[in-house]
């Protein structure tokens, strides 16, 4: 009896971890391709490739191209107005600007030493507001809202591509630390957690510059 109670163990690990490995976010073609993507994470929500041959931290200055909207097949997003969208793209390119350009020069001409970032917003999901006012409906994460993105970072001169990320991520529930009110307030806006997000990834983006921690 053991041994085929052994195998339907082996069977259900190797399903499992299929699923493990399945990207749940679809792509939305945005990238030029997605086959040297790897996640680095356990849902497999976040995916990136990194150059084992340039260096990012090498660059000291970047063109940040204009976020743009790139929704993915099933994003909720469909359903927006486009001056909503317009609204959260301008959002997150701040977030971009402020981040990156606390670390380096923010120019719009290549060069040496220059690098190009290209985002696109594939989906943003809105809070509800009414079940992130008490803590205990917040920490469940159901009214939470949140977005997903691709981009690339890539050498201005040579088109060569140094970075790609596909990511989708929630705002962040209450935590009892010293950004409680930030976390707070931000599930009582209707797009609080998404623009949350874009500072998330704002200084994601700096880190692989080598400015900020590493998650």
């Amino acid at each position: 009896m053991r041994q085929p109670l052994f195998a339907l163990y082996a069977l259900c690990f190797v399903f499992l971890a299929g699923c493990a490995s399945v990207d749940p976010t679809p792509s939305a073609g945005f990238l030029n391709s997605y086959s040297r993507l790897e996640s680095v994470d356990e849902k497999g929500l976040l995916r990136i490739y990194k150059s084992d041959e340039i260096d990012l931290t090498s660059y000291t200055k970047i063109i940040i191209e204009p976020v743009v909207v790139y929704l993915h097949s099933e994003a909720k997003a469909n359903a927006l107005d486009p001056k909503t969208l317009s609204e959260l793209t301008d959002a997150f390119e701040e977030e971009l600007k402020t981040e990156l350009g606390a670390h380096l020069e923010v120019v719009d001409k290549q060069g040496l030493g220059v690098a190009v970032i290209k985002v696109a917003l594939t989906d943003v999901k809105p809070n509800i507001a009414l079940l992130n006012i008490h803590w205990t409906t917040s920490m469940s994460k159901h009214g939470m809202g949140g977005a997903s993105m691709e981009a690339e970072i890539s050498d201005s001169r040579t088109g060569e591509l140094l970075f790609a990320i596909k990511d989708t991520r929630r705002g962040q529930s209450i935590t009892f630390d010293k950004e409680i009110a930030k976390h707070y307030i931000g599930g009582l806006s209707k797009w609080g957690h998404t623009k949350g997000v874009f500072e998330q990834w704002a200084k994601y983006f700096a880190e692989q510059f080598g400015h900020g921690e590493e998650e």
